[in-house]
């Protein structure tokens, strides 16, 4: 099933998307690789002084032995992405980021970028919607808009299908209220209800629509 088909008309009673925004935290691991990259640096620097060569090639063979078993303790992940509860809201009136409200009548250059649902199934990868390894995260979904001359963006979480018929609940609201906004794929390619169109293709699929 591709997002499109997940995104299949549904009853919304309320136009308004909710969901939880994701952030990047450093990895407390990480920490013993900084050490080792610090390291690393020292060892430049002592091979610059000279005299101190020697001091130098032992410093530098410990910064590598510190990075690499700061990069394996760290499981090769520096920071951590996680779902934060933080909550994104969207609505033909208005949109919020936590505590921040942004009237729409004030939003310019909005715009949507959406990969897919947590475990939807990566496309390419064979019939494997059950493998989290042929599967999206959910996490790679953006929004991003411009209020009072200040851009302001985060990634959002799509947990599952019923999320995505809620934002394209939302996109046909913007679109017959007449909201400014552009959704896209995430290579970048514009949509029409997360289906790849070309701007000839979205346009008559606006008019076929009513939205123009």
């Amino acid at each position: 099933m591709g997002i499109g088909e997940a995104a299949a008309p549904v009853a919304i009673l309320l136009m308004e998307f909710q969901t939880k925004i994701i952030e990047k935290k450093k990895n407390p691991r990480a920490r013993v690789a900084i050490v080792g990259v610090v390291l690393l640096v020292v060892a430049m620097i002592l091979a610059l002084i000279r005299g101190y060569e020697q001091p130098a090639m032992w410093t530098f063979g410990v910064a590598m032995v510190v990075l690499v078993g700061g990069a394996v303790y760290a499981k090769g992940d520096l920071t951590h992405i996680r779902v934060s509860p933080i909550d994104l809201v969207v609505n033909v009136s208005e949109m919020r980021i936590g505590e921040a409200a942004y009237p729409m009548a004030q939003v310019e250059e909005l715009e949507f970028s959406v990969e897919g649902y947590d475990g939807m199934w990566i496309p390419g990868t064979g019939n494997s919607q059950h493998s989290r390894e042929s599967a999206y995260n959910g996490m790679d979904n953006y929004i991003s808009f411009r209020y009072a001359g200040e851009k302001v963006g985060c990634r959002f979480y799509l947990p599952d299908a019923v999320h995505v018929q809620l934002l394209g609940g939302v996109f046909k609201e913007f679109y017959a209220q007449r909201v400014t906004f552009t959704e896209r794929d995430n290579a970048g390619w514009r949509t029409f209800l997360f289906e790849p169109v070309t701007d000839g293709q979205w346009e008559d699929l606006m008019i076929e629509n009513g939205y123009k």
